[in-house]
């Protein structure tokens, strides 16, 4: 009996090393068609100009370790480190709709320590009507028109992006961030 006890500890142990390790996300955000918020929720609105906002349970301010635990890892990223602190760029979705800016002011820290600064999702389903939106939103701060394209921001912490179809401007792409130092 001691000798089966000890074959069968023995074999789960085996097991467990080599299993293939795997992350622990909620969700897995990688290879994913990603989506704009409800950019016509006044909730929405009002959370992206507080800066509140989570997408997919990430928000400004979380780390960089915490959105590889809630997403999973990037589908690309580059980090650099120079001038006092170090910068990460992380791409999510299958065709990299989502791009976050995560920093520490620190070259010598670890990457899992940086901080989520700003994140951008772009969509080209054209479904936000600008004229919407600003109803929902308010009045811009700051508009931007050139040509075919239209920027507006709001507190300096919400920028969306539109193009012009036809006679209509429809949002592309909505960024939001918070610069913590």
């Amino acid at each position: 009996m001691k000798k089966f006890m000890t074959a069968l500890l023995t074999l789960a142990l085996l097991i467990t090393l080599f299993a293939p390790v795997s992350e622990a996300s909620t969700y897995t955000l990688k290879n994913k068609a990603l989506k704009m918020p409800n950019l016509y929720s006044t909730t929405v609105a009002s959370q992206l100009k507080s800066g509140t906002f989570k997408y997919y349970g990430v928000k400004l301010g979380n780390s960089k370790r915490y959105m590889y635990n809630m997403w999973g890892s990037a589908a690309s990223s580059s980090v650099s480190r120079g001038y006092g602190s170090t910068d990460g760029l992380y791409f999510y979705g299958n065709d990299w709709q989502v791009t976050v800016d995560a920093s520490y002011p620190n070259t010598r820290i670890s990457t899992d320590k940086l901080i989520v600064e700003s994140i951008s999702i772009a969509d080209d389903y054209h479904k936000y009507e600008y004229s919407k939106i600003k109803s929902i939103f308010g009045s811009p701060q700051y508009i931007y028109t050139d040509g075919n394209y239209r920027s507006i921001n709001y507190k300096d912490k919400v920028d969306i992006s539109f193009t012009k179809i036809g006679t209509k401007w429809y949002a592309d792409e909505v960024s939001y961030y918070k610069y913590s130092f």
